[in-house]
């Protein structure tokens, strides 16, 4: 896909966090943690057009197609929840031939929260996660809410964790089948450089 630039347009560069989910993943990532004097990342501008893995492309597309400027970085986060496996590895094909990053975790995103505790390497579901999350924050953990201020004392071990998983797991084209896995970190890695670079 080709994008559409607009070298006139004078601003800031922008990091754009697309994400499925509507409260737990932009909480995060609206958080102090990541931002500067200059800029912060553009959490789920307009609206999506379907939440899932091609409403998820075709939001992208259309930020490409329109607002899109050099420097300008995208990525998508998603879990594996309810998504098609085809549509997964559809999307992971598209994000790799249009430089869009792919935050995905299998089976949610809590897991990312969860490895900012401890590490696992067991396969869970959704109503596992959440039980560990509740234990380790100590009340139960509610997805609306704020928990920056834990997770920000916590993001290295959680960085640390998720990349000792995929080690774990190997680092084959099957991520989309696998259970746990995410590479939230490699989104954190190239949003703090990106920070870094636009101070």
């Amino acid at each position: 896909m080709t994008r559409t630039r607009h070298p006139n347009r004078i601003r800031t560069s922008l990091f754009y966090i697309l994400t499925e989910g509507e409260k737990t993943e932009p909480n995060y990532f609206q958080s102090s943690m990541f931002r500067n004097d200059r800029t912060f990342p553009k959490i789920n501008p307009g609206k999506c057009p379907g939440n899932d893995a091609n409403g998820l492309k075709q939001w992208a597309e259309s930020i490409m197609k329109t607002d899109f400027v050099k420097g300008d970085r995208i990525w998508i986060v998603l879990d594996k929840d309810e998504n098609d496996l085809q549509k997964l590895h559809n999307l992971k094909e598209w994000c790799e031939e249009n430089d869009v990053g792919l935050a995905f975790s299998n089976p949610c995103f809590e897991l990312w929260l969860l490895i900012h505790f401890n590490y696992v390497d067991s396969s869970m579901n959704k109503e596992d996660l959440i039980a560990k999350l509740t234990q380790n924050l100590r009340e139960q953990y509610d997805k609306s809410k704020d928990y920056s201020h834990i997770f920000s004392e916590k993001i290295e071990t959680a960085v640390r964790n998720a990349r000792t998983l995929r080690e774990h797991n190997g680092q084959s084209g099957k991520r989309c089948n696998q259970n746990p896995f995410t590479n939230i970190d490699m989104l954190i890695a190239d949003l703090m450089k990106f920070l870094k670079e636009s101070v």
